[in-house]
């Protein structure tokens, strides 16, 4: 009796591991002032089978903490929270160990705390091309400067569609195609570029500024694309697309007192590229509104 038992405990220990370890989170929903939110909607995702998530899902509230648990065959749980007037905050979370005498993954309802930011003055504007599906142009020389137009998103005549430059691109490919370096220009005065540092702890899915500074603009960027034993100072290199942007001025009018009146600002995704084969590749938003400095898209697909 007493070999029946010990083997009936064995097995349920054997079950035990063998079964799906249990992951669970704990999330706070704040606005970007850090005062909690109530009322938002949060769905929590496990990975229960391959390619089958398990989804619990709730409504936030200004006391207790939302908490979510389901077994899950991989250590991860995405997180996603909506509410109408916000834009949408999601987080990916990683756990980081495993307690198998519980059968459960840890840190066990770890707290995360998730930004809500505000919809303010979304307009319109113009899509040059989408993060999922960048702009690409061939670049029609590299033996002497070329005007790109970013309201018609073309070279200049009479290499494309476009009236107007924006930007000089001037790009250099050595023969051995190992490093393509480009300088862009902006000429007209007022107008430019300045890199934005997107923070890493930015849950929401508009990671930018609400409007684009009035200052900072620098009217020349130069980088390099380095292959292996190629030396690229650190300005110059090309950064991931999911920690660098930009945020431009174009076409820059001016009155008498030296006061801005009128131009187009806009952002880019990523890093500006021109590849070795001749692709220049430009993934960015353009408000059309040339009086206002709103970096908000009403675009699904624009950041």
């Amino acid at each position: 009796m007493k070999k029946i038992l010990v083997a009936l405990m064995l097995s349920g220990v054997c079950s035990c591991h063998a079964s799906t370890p249990t992951g669970k989170v704990a999330v706070k929903v704040v606005d970007e002032d850090g005062t909690r939110i109530g009322g938002a909607h949060v769905k929590v995702y496990f990975e229960s089978e391959l390619n089958k998530d398990t989804v619990r899902q709730g409504v936030s509230n200004t006391n207790d903490l939302f908490t979510a648990s389901a077994p899950a065959i991989n250590p991860y749980a995405t997180v996603v929270v909506t509410k109408n007037g916000y834009y949408k905050s999601a987080w990916g979370y990683m756990f980081t160990g495993r307690n198998a005498l519980l059968n459960r993954y840890t840190p066990w309802g770890d707290v995360r705390t998730l930004t809500l930011r505000k919809v303010a003055e979304p307009v319109a504007g113009k899509i040059v091309s989408t993060k999922q599906k960048p702009l690409w142009k061939t670049v029609p020389r590299f033996d002497a400067p070329v005007g790109f137009d970013l309201l018609k998103s073309d070279w200049v005549s009479p290499y494309g569609k476009g009236v107007k430059a924006d930007f000089i691109l001037a790009a250099k490919k050595q023969e051995d195609g190992k490093v393509s370096e480009y300088t862009i220009r902006f000429k007209k005065e007022g107008d430019g570029i300045q890199k934005y540092q997107i923070p890493k702890e930015i849950t929401s899915a508009f990671k930018w500024p609400y409007k684009a500074p009035l200052t900072g603009y620098d009217s020349e960027l130069k980088k390099v694309i380095g292959y292996r034993g190629v030396t690229v100072r650190e300005e110059e290199r090309i950064r991931n697309p999911e920690e660098i942007g930009y945020i431009f001025r174009i076409r820059t009018v001016y009155d008498k007192d030296g006061e801005i009146v009128s131009a187009f600002y806009g952002k880019i995704w990523g890093e500006i590229l021109v590849h070795p084969k001749g692709m220049f590749q430009l993934g960015g938003w353009l408000n059309t509104d040339s009086h206002s400095r709103s970096l908000e898209s009403m675009h699904p697909t624009s950041p």
